[in-house]
């Protein structure tokens, strides 16, 4: 499945310092920029999503080879930016500490939708004796409320991935 989205995806290995080394074929700005624009077809990703340790070695290449700083970002291998690290038309780059180890992930948010399954829309949940339900020598009545739904993305081509940085 996903046969549109296989070609965004990098797999390749890549250890810290073959990522902070600008001669290397896996230097990371040259991986990032590759897999940018794998995923740039009628739009481009907006959101880059990875660990706190390849966003440190990110930091890194911008502060070791002295990159060039606008307002408040600097600008790393293409594009360039405001509000912070950018990259291509307003591309950001954000570090999360739950992100899959050793990954990043290039996403167009506005490729992706959320289907809710019928009648699951944050309905009342009624267990046989009413909706509303209030705790023996309680004033106050609760409700159990359903929600179920998936996160659908519509354009797969659009996203990118990579797999195994450092």
């Amino acid at each position: 499945g996903n046969s549109g989205w296989q070609s965004n995806v990098n797999s390749t290995s890549a250890t810290a310092a073959e990522m902070k080394d600008p001669t290397s074929t896996k230097y990371l700005p040259t991986t990032m920029r590759t897999l940018w624009l794998a995923a740039s077809h009628d739009s481009s990703p907006t959101e880059i999503i990875t660990t706190t340790t390849l966003y440190e070695i990110y930091q890194y290449i911008a502060e070791t080879q002295n990159l060039r700083f606008d307002s408040s970002g600097a600008n790393l291998m293409f594009g360039n930016g405001k509000d912070g690290v950018k990259l291509g038309t307003g591309t950001s780059v954000t570090w999360d500490k739950y992100c899959t180890a050793s990954a990043m992930f290039f996403l167009n948010p506005a490729d992706f939708k959320v289907f809710v399954f019928p009648d699951a829309n944050f309905d009342a949940y009624d267990p046989g004796n009413g909706a509303w339900q209030r705790g023996q020598g309680q004033f106050a009545k609760s409700m159990q409320m359903i929600w179920m739904g998936q996160w659908v993305c519509l354009c797969p081509r659009q996203q990118s991935y990579a797999s195994a940085l450092a």
